[in-house]
């Protein structure tokens, strides 16, 4: 998903910057391991190169923007802007507005991320992810810096209270945890709209593809002035439910009855790729953005 993503990004570039048009070819190799895809520049041949080269400008301010605004829906023509951003027949791009629906999905998701805290093994890894102030962001280059967050003082004080194990091991021995859910409530609560991406297909080949749609899709967003935040935890954790391991007992069975709820609101199935789950919303510029790692780093010219 993410490759395909930065594949979508080199070929947007190409598109708005050089007037290229680009073939993308697939893991164009057998063996395990080796390239993902081959890119081939050419001229322009069709519309399609100023299609996507609109799309240019918003490469680099494209960012992940948690903060929270009031509910405005979305109008008819944005919604159609972002439907057509995928721009491939695969790919589907299911949008929740309704009240009723977003309301069920923000209490979904909140019961997702209390489930997400109190697995021990999701926790270290969701903690190890954490960078907790600037100089911790700068020297690592990843991570989620805790200023990316948004947060209110006093929620980011009670995230530094979990970031220990046996707090939150003491909070699932009593039963306690629902405030863990509030923070997606509100995000939910805040956004025009929840959308959810899917792909015909579950193959690492099916996953390139829709994170080129992915992409295409955020972009426009940003076009558009809305404020993109992904939800995934909550679909890699169906994943791991349905076609992996790490739940059991009561998580496990608490998680199959979300995933229940959750195909009530999104048509999904095993033979569907769920490529993201993301918000919407009318809101402020981010007040911090991720680190990105200098180019020199990530790709190399031979």
């Amino acid at each position: 998903l993410a490759l395909g993503a930065a594949t979508e990004n080199m070929v947007i570039t190409a598109a708005g910057e050089l007037g290229l048009e680009t073939e993308v070819r697939p893991f164009p190799g057998p063996e395990p391991g080796g390239p993902v895809c081959d890119l081939a520049f050419s001229g322009p041949a069709d519309g399609s190169v100023e299609r996507l080269g609109r799309l240019a400008p918003w490469v680099a301010p494209r960012a992940t923007n948690r903060r929270l605004g009031r509910r405005v829906p979305l109008g008819r023509d944005e919604t159609d802007a972002l439907r057509s951003a995928v721009g491939d027949p695969n790919v589907r791009l299911q949008m929740l507005t309704d009240p009723g629906a977003l309301e069920e999905i923000g209490r979904i998701l909140g019961a997702g991320d209390r489930l997400r805290l109190f697995d021990e093994r999701l926790y270290r890894e969701m903690m190890s992810e954490m960078r907790w102030n600037p100089e911790e962001a700068r020297e690592s280059g990843d991570g989620v810096d805790i200023a990316t967050l948004d947060l209110r003082e006093v929620d980011e004080a009670g995230l530094r209270l979990l970031s220990s194990w046996p707090v939150v091991r003491f909070l699932r021995s009593m039963g306690m945890g629902g405030a863990l859910e509030d923070l997606s409530k509100r995000a939910v609560e805040a956004a025009s709209g929840v959308a959810l991406l899917t792909i015909r297909g579950t193959a690492p080949r099916d996953f390139f593809r829709g994170g080129r749609a992915m992409q295409r899709v955020w972009l426009e967003a940003t076009a558009l002035g809305l404020a993109f935040q992904p939800l995934s935890s909550l679909p890699y954790m169906f994943a791991r439910l349905e076609k992996g391991d790490g739940f059991e007992g009561r998580g496990r069975a608490e998680l199959a009855g979300l995933r229940t709820r959750y195909a009530r609101l999104f048509d999904v199935s095993p033979d569907t790729g769920e490529l993201l789950l993301f918000r919407v919303a009318r809101a402020e510029p981010p007040g911090a953005r991720s680190e990105r790692r200098p180019l020199v780093e990530v790709l190399d010219f031979e």
